[in-house]
């Protein structure tokens, strides 16, 4: 992804943190290692399978013709089928988000297209779905969030290896901002990931870098501002 992506999701991901708790280090690395991984690095806000799928799954709560690719997985985390997408619309609407509480119901499509939103809807997931992952953080259980989440192990070296890298940069991850939804959070996090402004890092896998933003073979401030991507939601570099 460019860096400009980055740059335009970073409030909705610091943001959704917040909101789901993570703020020490051990729920930090975790959020940031276990959304990296569904979201193949923040690569995906949707499923992308059309969802025709889930036509007619009552399980889901889709009755309705069209319901399967209107409430395919949507998000990070992947938020799935009608009744889901109504339960975290009046979560929202109990937050004092939104205005209805058939928010998502009736516009699910925001969810896909508004960060800020499919953040919201894993820390939805990460909360109400599943309000045992911060504990299970808090033991540094690897496994037992995974399972949490995706019901089985898939991925799971590569969750590992996301989250040890997240557990080195210890509380540079950690969000100091209050909840919800923060209306100066670019500013929050973008001091968040300035914590060692005079050091330089090596690049570890010149060819994922963005040659429009910097020389692959020169070293790389490590204040820029996608440092967290690049170490829990994208692996191009390495601290030396």
């Amino acid at each position: 992804l460019p860096i400009e992506r980055y740059r335009e999701l970073l409030p909705g991901f610091v943001n959704a943190m917040i909101a789901a708790d993570c703020k020490t280090v051990e729920r930090a690395a975790m959020w940031c290692a276990q959304i990296g991984h569904e979201s193949s690095g923040l690569r995906y806000m949707e499923e992308i399978a059309s969802g025709a799928a889930y036509n007619g799954r009552a399980d889901l709560g889709n009755t309705q013709p069209g319901d399967g690719p209107r409430y395919k997985g949507s998000g990070p985390i992947q938020l799935t089928g009608r009744h889901i997408f109504r339960k975290f619309s009046a979560w929202c609407h109990s937050k004092g988000w939104v205005d209805s509480p058939r928010c998502f119901e009736d516009n699910p499509g925001l969810v896909r297209s508004d960060p800020r939103w499919g953040f919201l809807a894993a820390t939805w997931y990460w909360t109400v779905a599943r309000p045992q992952i911060n504990e299970l953080s808090d033991r540094r259980d690897l496994v037992g969030v995974t399972r949490a989440i995706n019901g089985g192990t898939n991925g799971l070296a590569d969750r590992e290896s996301r989250y040890k890298r997240c557990l080195d940069l210890g509380a540079a991850l950690i969000p100091s901002t209050g909840g919800g939804l923060v209306a100066d959070v670019v500013s929050d996090g973008l001091g968040q990931l300035r914590p060692h402004e005079n050091r330089l890092r090596p690049i570890n896998r010149p060819e994922n870098v963005n040659p429009s933003t910097r020389t692959p073979a020169e070293p790389w401030p490590y204040d820029m501002v996608a440092d967290v991507w690049n170490e829990s939601v994208w692996d191009g570099f390495t601290i030396p």
